[in-house]
């Protein structure tokens, strides 16, 4: 992952807890005739794929998702939904990799327009150099905040790679309130990794 992006007086900080709740600001944005972009990783783009094709006037253009084991590309995508609501995936970073003293260089990073960014907390701040930012852009951060689960000390028996496992297929199931009421394991999930 690149460097965190600094905050400054011309953005915006919000969190979102669910892919859900950013899918729903695009599709607003899209009702409204207006462009938005949000500035993911590879997990959380193809998250954010599945949820805006909920919308049932939703439809995937063009998806370009590298899975990262076999090609390498770690960096940020694009997730662009634009106002005729097509879905638009593409790496957001050139192939041909730009480093300057082995620091990301914001050359390397295709530009990109819309009315509102959405970019994730950990993108590489060169990235902020090349969106376009017409009149009325707004800049929004997507912040993620960390599962209480994370906290939790490895129990014995467990391999630290099996206890990611079982920690990304866990999900806390809260009430109105934000207070945890329970957690739900996906079985299935957890399964498909131990038996790849």
């Amino acid at each position: 992952m690149g460097e965190v992006i600094k905050m400054n007086e011309c953005l915006e900080r919000k969190v979102y807890s669910t892919y859900a709740e950013l899918a729903d600001d695009m599709v607003k944005l899209a009702i409204h005739g207006k462009t938005s972009v949000a500035v993911l990783f590879y997990e959380d783009a193809i998250e954010m794929l599945k949820e805006l094709l909920l919308f049932e006037d939703v439809n995937a253009k063009s998806v370009v998702i590298n899975e990262p084991e076999y090609d390498g590309y770690g960096y940020e995508y694009y997730i662009t939904l634009d106002d005729e609501f097509n879905i638009y995936i593409e790496p957001a970073w050139h192939e041909e990799f730009k480093f300057d003293n082995g620091k990301v260089t914001p050359e390397g990073y295709y530009g990109t327009a819309a009315y509102k960014f959405f970019i994730d907390g950990e993108a590489n701040s060169a990235i902020l150099k090349k969106l376009e930012e017409g009149e009325g852009v707004e800049i929004e951060f997507l912040f993620k905040e960390s599962s209480p689960l994370e906290d939790l000390e490895i129990p014995d028996g467990l391999t630290e790679e099996d206890w990611k496992i079982l920690l990304d297929n866990t999900k806390l199931i809260q009430d109105e309130d934000g207070e945890i009421t329970g957690i739900a394991l996906d079985i299935f999930g957890i399964l498909a990794e131990f038996f790849k």
